[in-house]
């Protein structure tokens, strides 16, 4: 009930992501069998967990992928890109690449501001954040300075966007700082 940004809308929305990187970036069917699985898997672990979800992402994949006819090379594939996922991991290969930039790739598209709202809502639910607009916009600024696309698609698809929404959050600020 409290995953008003990590839900089935988000997972939907990286699996989409996924193959419009993936087909752009030119990845093979199999590779983007893979590539799929993983976003379908990638926050699942919120059902178990807040903190750590990969890990437990990992497990419920781990425990359902064999009955559904993966082998062990595919799995592991599978939990590589989970773990890719993380954002203090540095993706390694072109498929890390690419859900790492699938995951995140609204930071750059028109429903920014609808999105993010949902994640802060989200984190001031699970007591991440407290409830100060000003503190999110500054947070919201690092984090957009900070992030970057890996895939030459979502460069140059949603980097634009990225910059456009980072400029108005630093005007919200400006506006913040002269109220008061």
């Amino acid at each position: 009930k409290t995953l008003y940004y990590h839900n089935i809308k988000h997972t939907i929305d990286v699996v989409v992501q996924v193959e419009n990187i993936g087909y752009a970036e030119g990845i093979s069917d199999t590779e983007m069998y893979i590539l799929k699985t993983a976003a379908l898997f990638h926050d699942s672990g919120f059902i178990y967990a807040y903190k750590n979800h990969e890990q437990e992402s990992i497990a419920i994949a781990r425990r359902i992928l064999p009955k559904e006819g993966y082998s062990q090379e595919q799995i592991d594939q599978v939990c590589e890109l989970i773990n890719a996922t993380i954002l203090t991991e540095e993706p390694k290969n072109l498929l890390e690449c690419i859900i790492r930039d699938a995951d995140l790739d609204y930071l750059g598209r028109e429903d920014y501001v609808p999105v993010s709202r949902e994640l802060y809502k989200e984190l001031l639910e699970h007591k991440l954040i407290k409830k100060n607009e000003y503190e999110w916009c500054l947070g919201q600024v690092k984090f957009l300075e900070e992030h970057k696309y890996y895939t030459s698609y979502s460069r140059s698809q949603r980097n634009p966007g990225k910059v456009r929404h980072l400029q108005k959050i630093q005007e919200q600020i400006t506006r913040f700082n002269n109220i008061n």
